[in-house]
């Protein structure tokens, strides 16, 4: 696992609050389905991506695909 994935995975169990859930993030993980993730989350990954990749906007769009 490189360190943008850990930095990943750990932004996502704290917007998430999984930190001490038990549940594992995995690149097949659906951040709805599996990780139970609501609206506002996806705005606060968004934000976060945001400021510790240090990169331009992330739309909720980048993050979020309905099939």
């Amino acid at each position: 696992m490189t360190e943008n994935e850990k930095k990943i995975i750990k932004i996502l169990e704290e917007v998430l609050a999984l930190e001490d859930s038990g549940e594992t993030i995995t690149a097949d993980s659906d951040l709805i389905n599996d990780l139970a993730a609501e609206s506002i989350d996806f705005i606060d990954i968004c934000f976060r991506l945001e400021k510790d990749f240090n990169i331009g906007k992330v739309a909720v769009t980048d993050i979020f695909l309905r099939v």
